[in-house]
Order: structure tokens, then sequence, then C-alpha cells
């Protein structure tokens, strides 16, 4: 089983921002490698 991964403020901040510029949910997944329940949340 995978361990939880820490990211940093600033990686959660460019999610953020890049979400509220308009990106879709599926292309956040894929440039920052994570799951889409995480971003969801």
């Amino acid at each position: 089983m995978a361990k939880n991964r820490t990211h940093s403020i600033d990686c959660k901040r460019q999610v953020v921002q890049d979400y509220f510029a308009g990106e879709i949910l599926h292309g956040l997944v894929r440039r920052h490698d994570l799951p889409h329940n995480l971003i969801r949340v």
C-alpha cells in the first residue's frame, strides 16, 4: 500500500490557483499527479 504524501503549501496554492483559473479537474490530476478525490476535497 502506498504511503500518504504530504504536499507543500506552495503546491497546494498552485493547484487552487489553477482550478480558479478555469482548468478542468482531469487536467489538474494529470499535471500535478494527484488523485481526483484529493482535489475535490
